[in-house]
């Protein structure tokens, strides 16, 4: 769980290194993500240790809602704690947190 927006390039590379070191032991994943600078739209992602589906998702964020990003890792021999780190990692830093466009 990840809280604030997160920043794309590093959620993106956050994965790309993620699938390049453990993709013998990732069998899928799939989550929910709150991406800096786009608004109300809410994203969903999903795949395996071959390919990422990231998208928008069919509802978007209530204005009231809290905006937590979330990812299920399926696997084996990974580190919960490790991930997790790894994933907030991806949150966009406040100093940072311009406009980007989708």
């Amino acid at each position: 769980m990840a809280e604030g927006p997160l920043d794309e390039y590093r959620f993106n590379m956050f994965m790309n290194d993620l699938l390049a070191e453990r993709r013998n032991d990732i069998v899928g994943f799939k989550g929910v993500l709150c991406v800096q600078g786009c608004g109300n739209i809410r994203f969903a992602v999903r795949g395996s240790r071959r390919a990422i589906r990231y998208g928008p998702a069919e509802q978007p964020w209530q204005p009231q809602e809290q905006r937590v990003s979330h990812m299920v890792f399926i696997g084996r021999g990974l580190d919960k704690e490790d991930l997790a780190a790894g994933f907030r990692t991806c949150v966009s830093a406040p100093a940072t947190q311009a406009a980007a466009s989708c």
